[in-house]
């Protein structure tokens, strides 16, 4: 009967520490899984207990956008591409992320592997939305190139199979791309603007005022030269009169005998953006040119867009969004 006793006891005890050890045990847990919640968590990337890098959100604040063509800090990037070497990733994506943030608009199609990277670091760190928004990004500079990014930009981390992109995100990327690329074109007939507004020559790169009574196009039914005749490419306008459309004029203060077209015109219809090509003071092949309109209802002189939007290669067919603040 004592014995019995004791077991009962030694049970008691031992009971007694095991709930002991439990308790202890999903204390010291939901410590651990704290501290790392704080330190991984969404809105602050932290590098140790007394710094913290700040994620931007998307919509992306690129600040230099409309500053600087190219943006490039060798002593950045060396930092970067070490801790990249040494897989540091942690140290690696406060720095790539404020580095892409500070780029030029050709940063996006020279240094593409950077923001591919950056999404591959959000990829690997949980943030699926950055992570496929900076995708989104890299095929837009490489439209129908998805395989060729998949084996390129992947690659890079050939033996660390963990860091690839996720086969799947491909697949919604692809979705996503259909989209925004489809074309569904309206139901109706076709009929010819008729001979007051065509010519026999190309006419072509039609672009309408806010208001819908008014047309600019692109015309080769002026020619130049004496001997051997070569068509000029003008703008020409016609203006929607009772439900019908008037003769086509030149815009003369605007056409020379260089090439002008691709003419688009703003809500107010006040400033028209247009493209030039082979005139002197061009910066390439076609430059992108912006006329404002006088208080006497003339154009003014054309004006280049200069060397942050014109390159030395051929640059035309602007055409401006809803909003107006993007061209």
């Amino acid at each position: 009967m004592k014995a019995e006793k004791i077991r009962l006891k030694v049970k008691y005890i031992l009971a007694y520490f095991f709930f002991f050890f439990i308790i202890i045990g999903i204390f010291i847990s939901n410590n651990c899984y704290s501290q790392i919640k704080k330190k991984y968590k969404t809105d602050n990337f932290v590098l140790d207990s007394s710094k913290s890098v700040q994620v931007f959100e998307f919509n992306l604040d690129f600040t230099n956008i409309n500053k600087t063509f190219f943006y490039q800090n060798q002593t950045e990037l060396s930092e970067i591409y070490r801790y990249d070497r040494l897989k540091s990733y942690t140290k690696v994506l406060p720095r790539l992320e404020e580095y892409v943030s500070k780029f030029g608009i050709q940063n996006f199609y020279k240094e593409t592997h950077l923001v591919w990277r950056l999404g591959q670091l959000y990829e690997l760190f949980g943030y699926k939305d950055k992570a496929q928004a900076l995708f989104r990004i890299v095929l837009k500079h490489h439209r129908g190139e998805i395989d060729k990014i998949q084996r390129y930009y992947d690659s890079v981390t050939v033996n660390d199979k963990d860091y690839y992109v996720p086969l799947k995100h491909y697949y919604e990327l692809v979705e996503f791309r259909k989209s925004v690329d489809t074309l569904f074109p309206p139901k109706g007939v076709l009929t010819s603007m008729g001979n007051l507004v065509n010519s026999k020559m190309a006419d072509y790169g039609p672009s309408m005022n806010f208001e819908r009574n008014q047309l600019y196009f692109t015309s080769k039914r002026n020619t130049h030269g004496t001997v051997n005749q070569v068509a000029n490419e003008d703008i020409f306008y016609t203006i929607l009169y009772d439900e019908f459309w008037d003769e086509a004029q030149p815009l003369k203060e605007i056409n020379t005998r260089y090439n002008e077209g691709s003419p688009c015109i703003t809500k107010s219809g006040k400033k028209i953006f247009f493209s030039r090509c082979n005139a002197p003071e061009g910066y390439g092949d076609c430059d992108i040119y912006m006329s404002e309109m006088k208080e006497n209802g003339s154009w003014g002189p054309a004006k280049n867009l200069g060397s942050q939007v014109n390159s030395k290669g051929w640059d035309s067919h602007p055409s401006l969004s809803h909003s107006e603040d993007t061209l």
